[in-house]
């Protein structure tokens, strides 16, 4: 060091500048050079990780149905990478499944394979990645790798450093020696005219500048330097004012911020809140002002909350700040509720203490509308499913019923034989019914409502739902005779009580009692409030049972969909499908229970108290007879057995009769015959119904069309006519329906 001081000051440059060079670039290349190591160190673990998990997915299926052959073919992919010495599967109880070059067994079994891990070991790299399906864990895949590649390539980039590090230090000394030689000449000229100005005493020398470099600046910064202390005095004022305003912006800024934002120091005690912090946790900023962040994130050790600002304080890692994550906080009510709490380091503050800004989000609303949008695509998936099967499943129904009633008019004179027919229709009609709750429930046909009388209802399921509850359940009705009409769909009614029943079955051990009751009952304001339905008269079925009963966070659940307390034997679909058909009905469900003290469920209706027009009970009792003719008729479906049964009936009707299997066909058809109605399917392959009947209506308009489906369909409704809509004739349906709706069109 003392012979460093007795140098001159152009060698000390020198000696500086190539010191720093030499430290900087050294400090550079180590940097580098450890970053490259590591960069490479990462794509192979990347490389390794990704072609496990892509084997791994390969062995899905494998391992499903225990496929060795094919799990050791998908393993022999590995083959392509040289450096993999081995390869282990094992199945989702963690035994051995197949391995790659079974030689060389050389994996640790104490490890635990349920999770990904991996670990680099002298020259080799383990890894293990579990396999799943979906969210079924189905195995797991070890793979045994060489890392002499990778240590390859470091050794190759230290060479490569080196090299460079020796040429750049050699270029730098011939730099900073004539670097040196131009920086110490104007200082030199500098320092000696200093010497002659404190010498002389001169203090209102004018020293001129020698260059126009900083050298130059620095000579008239000696002149202006009193010139500029009150200049300096002058904007310093300006800038403590600026200050003030940019620090009232920032405070405005953030009391309108939507997100809370509170600020903390190194001990966690808050230091500032805003408005929508405020609102959020329940305190005023001067009841919060000064406590521990702890009162609004109490956390816990084990998910790290507590602790967070420690951790980050000793290990300087950005992982436990800096990124938003979803945490549970506590307002001042003691309530708690999600947040998605992001933190950030701010500048130290005056007495170096550090500080910490949090922004806090609600996920209240988003975790609803999160659940709303996850239950919408279950019922989406359901109803795509239930529109699938209608189609095909109401052909059948309409073969099956169509028969029947030809059987049924063929059997009159044996008695026997004719019940078995009506047995067949009966069925078919059930299904039928059916399918039309099921395409209901799945918002693809609409409900079919009429006045009804619950009673009238129960009393005919009365034996069916005796047979459901068997003979360990007693079945009491408590019905008010002067019971109001409802305007429901029967059918849905029916289903709804037949839910609730088997569920009360399920919810009994042993033997015990279903009560049914049904009465009267008006409500006033109050009492509506209370229930939140509307003033006015309802009708009201209670279904009580003598079960287990439930507990509050059941109670909470059971009209969710796809929430079931049956485990796997459950669909979760009973209640679910209940309740929206009672609250589409303008009334509202309402259950009461307790563990071991059974269930009771009360479903309000509103009284229908519009009465049936002449017209529409005119229609209820009109003969089906007259229903003949001699028009020409062209059936298309894509069914055969519907086309050769629709075909029978109409022609037994008098009608002459062309078929077709498609729309392609029926056009054929129409070219070549003078059709005085076309009888279309809807849902049929190359051209649908609605196409078909599109063509008719422009190419050929004095033909009558008659269009049935199974299901509604509307995505070509914006193509027909409106009324080929109203007057669909829905699948499966009976002689009469169709024959009425032929002479109605054809008048």
């Amino acid at each position: 060091m003392k012979l460093f001081r007795n140098l001159s000051l152009r060698n000390k440059i020198t000696a500086i500048i190539v010191s720093t060079v030499l430290l900087v670039l050294t400090i550079g290349f180590s940097i580098n050079l450890y970053t490259e190591a590591n960069s490479i160190k990462e794509r192979m673990l990347a490389e390794k990780i990704l072609t496990t998990k892509i084997v791994g997915n390969y062995t899905v299926a494998d391992l499903t149905f225990s496929n060795k052959e094919s799990a050791l073919e998908a393993l022999s992919y590995l083959k392509r990478d040289e450096s993999v010495i081995n390869a282990h599967l094992y199945d989702a109880q963690n035994n051995h499944f197949v391995s790659l070059y079974q030689n060389n067994h050389s994996h640790k079994f104490e490890l635990d394979i349920n999770n990904s891990w991996y670990e680099f070991e002298k020259e080799e790299l383990h890894v293990i990645e579990p396999i799943y399906l979906d969210d079924t864990r189905m195995g797991s895949l070890y793979l045994h790798a060489s890392t002499t590649d990778y240590l390859k390539n470091v050794q190759n980039r230290i060479k490569y450093f080196v090299g460079l590090l020796i040429a750049l230090i050699f270029v730098s000394f011939m730099v900073a020696g004539k670097l040196s030689s131009i920086v110490t000449s104007p200082i030199l000229s500098l320092a000696n005219a200093a010497r002659n100005f404190t010498r002389d005493k001169k203090y209102q020398l004018n020293l001129k500048a020698q260059y126009e470099d900083e050298t130059g600046r620095l000579v008239n910064a000696f002149n202006d330097m009193f010139s500029q202390i009150t200049n300096r005095e002058k904007e310093r004022d300006q800038a403590i004012k600026q200050l003030k305003d940019n620090e009232e912006n920032l405070k405005l800024i953030l009391n309108n911020m939507v997100d809370g934002v509170i600020t903390t120091d190194e001990d966690g005690l808050i230091i500032t809140i805003n408005k929508a912090a405020e609102i959020m946790f329940g305190y005023s900023a001067e009841e919060i002002t000064g406590k521990s962040i702890k009162k609004l994130i109490p956390g816990t050790r084990e998910s790290g909350e507590e602790n967070y600002l420690e951790h980050y304080l000793k290990t300087k890692q950005l992982r436990f700040i800096g990124i938003g994550r979803e945490i549970e906080a506590k307002r001042k009510n003691q309530s708690s509720f999600s947040m998605r709490l992001s933190i950030s380091e701010l500048p130290q503050d005056a007495k170096n203490k550090r500080r910490f800004i949090a922004s806090c989000q609600d996920l209240t609303q988003l975790k609803l509308q999160e659940e709303q949008l996850r239950r919408t695509q279950k019922m989406d998936a359901l109803g795509k499913l239930t529109g699938g099967i209608a189609h095909d499943y109401n052909n059948m129904l309409g073969v099956i019923t169509g028969y029947a009633e030809l059987l049924e008019e063929e059997l009159e004179t044996q008695p026997k034989l004719i019940q078995y027919a009506q047995a067949i229709h009966q069925a078919g009609h059930r299904g039928a019914k059916l399918t039309r709750k099921l395409l209901s429930f799945s918002k693809q046909s609409a409900s079919e409502s009429e006045q009804i009388i619950l009673n009238d209802l129960l009393l005919e399921e009365q034996h069916m739902l005796e047979k459901t509850l068997t003979v360990r359940i007693k079945l009491v009705f408590d019905l008010d005779e002067n019971l109001w009409p409802v305007w429901l769909d029967s059918s849905d009614m029916t289903d709804v009580i037949l839910n609730m029943c088997i569920n009360a079955m399920h919810a009994i051990e042993g033997n015990g009692q279903l009560t049914i009751t049904t009465q009267n009952e008006t409500l006033n304001t109050l009492d509506a409030q209370l229930l939140n339905l509307a003033a006015g008269d309802y009708i009201v079925l209670s279904i009580t049972d003598t079960g287990c009963g439930m507990d509050t966070q059941t109670r909470e659940k059971i009209f969710d969909p796809f929430f079931s307390t049956k485990g796997s034997e459950g669909t979760g679909l009973g209640l679910s499908q209940a309740y929206g058909f009672v609250k589409n009905s303008g009334g509202d469900i309402n259950v009461y229970s307790e563990p071991k003290h059974g269930t009771r469920f009360v479903l309000y209706f509103p009284r229908y108290t519009k009465k049936e027009s002449n017209d529409e009970q005119h229609k209820k009792t009109t003969s089906t007879e007259g229903l003949n003719g001699n028009e020409t008729i062209l059936v298309v479906d894509d069914e055969p057995a519907l086309i050769e049964l629709s075909s029978a009936l109409l022609t037994q009707q008098g009608y002459q009769v062309f078929s077709a299997e498609n729309g392609l066909q029926a056009l054929m058809v129409l070219e070549k015959e003078n059709i005085d109605l076309l009888l279309s399917d809807v849902i049929m392959p190359e051209m649908n119904g609605y196409e078909l009947a599109s063509a008719v209506q422009e190419k050929y308009p004095h033909i009558k069309i008659q269009l049935a489906s199974g299901f509604t369909d509307d995505r070509y409704a914006d193509k027909i006519d409106s009324a080929l809509q109203k007057n669909l004739l829905r699948k499966p349906f009976n002689s009469q329906e169709l024959f009425q709706k032929i002479r109605e069109l054809l008048g």
